[in-house]
C-alpha cells in the first residue's frame, strides 16, 4: 500500500491583490485593525480651523502642505514637531509668509533651534 503525500490546496493559490474601485474610504489596515488619522491646522488658542482625514498607515508629513493650503497663514507661525521636518515644507511655510517653528531631525546636517 503507497500513500502519496498531496499539498494542500490553500498553499498552491496564488492571490494577485484587487485594485481598489470607487473613491477612497481612508481607513487603513494594520496588524491592530482598521485605523484612521485626523491631520488639523489649529489657531493660537487651541481650536480646530481645518481638518482632513486620512489612512492610518500614511506618514503625516504627506498631509501637512494640503491642510495649510486650506488655510492664511501669512505672518503666522506654524508650529509642529520634529517629524514634520522637511524642505518642502519649510519652503512652502516661507514662501506663503509664515514663520515655521520646528525642529530639525536629531542628528541632521542643518540643526534648526526653536524658542518654544
Amino acid at each position: 500500500m503507497s500513500f502519496h503525500w498531496m499539498p494542500q490546496l490553500s498553499r498552491l493559490i496564488n492571490t494577485v491583490p484587487e485594485q481598489k474601485r470607487g473613491p477612497p474610504n481612508e481607513i487603513g489596515h494594520s496588524r491592530g485593525g482598521a485605523s484612521s488619522k485626523i491631520h488639523a491646522a489649529v489657531d493660537a488658542y487651541g481650536y480646530p480651523v481645518y481638518l482632513m482625514l486620512s489612512e492610518g498607515q500614511r506618514s503625516d508629513i504627506n498631509f501637512a502642505i494640503p491642510v495649510l493650503k486650506h488655510i492664511n497663514i501669512e505672518g503666522s507661525n506654524v508650529l509642529a514637531d520634529r517629524g514634520y521636518d522637511s524642505f518642502k515644507l519649510i519652503d512652502y511655510i516661507y514662501e506663503n509668509g509664515g514663520k515655521p517653528i520646528i525642529p530639525s531631525q536629531k542628528g541632521a546636517k542643518f540643526e534648526r533651534h526653536c524658542d518654544w
